[in-house]
């Protein structure tokens, strides 16, 4: 069996390597956005290419807690949002008409339509939103 000493080294640089990771993406994420054009409200949003990222993660986002994925939609989220109005805020409801429910609507909705499509189903989008994803969930 492995000493407790051990396991917390392991776990020590398993942590330091996802915060390299979570920077480099950071990094990239920022190059792609400075190639899009930047004329229009949610300019580093992209519906389709979400979609597809999250349905080639979509067994391993179905192991994660409802606030494992919110953590994860929140980086995406930071990443993305280079300037205002790049990127949606959805962890601030803004994709949400009225007021809140719980703590996976304020999950990217695309991430749960692939995760949980019943919980995307029952969120109460505003128009702008329904009008922006209905083709791509």
């Amino acid at each position: 069996m492995e000493s407790l000493t051990n396991l917390r080294e392991q776990l020590k640089d398993l942590t330091q390597q996802y915060f390299q990771l979570i920077n480099f993406r950071k990094a990239l994420v920022a190059k792609i956005q400075k190639t899009k054009p930047q004329d229009k409200k949610y300019f580093a949003f992209d519906p389709f290419q979400e979609k597809q990222i999250f349905k080639l993660q979509k067994e391993h986002l179905q192991n994660m807690s409802p606030r494992e994925l919110l953590a994860y939609s929140l980086i995406m989220e930071e990443h993305a949002c280079v300037t205002i109005n790049a990127y949606p805020q959805w962890s601030q409801g803004e994709h949400i008409s009225g007021q809140n429910m719980d703590l996976l609507s304020y999950v990217n909705p695309i991430l749960l339509a692939v995760v949980h499509k019943e919980k995307y189903d029952e969120l109460p989008l505003n128009e702008q939103f329904k009008n922006i994803l209905e083709s791509h969930v």
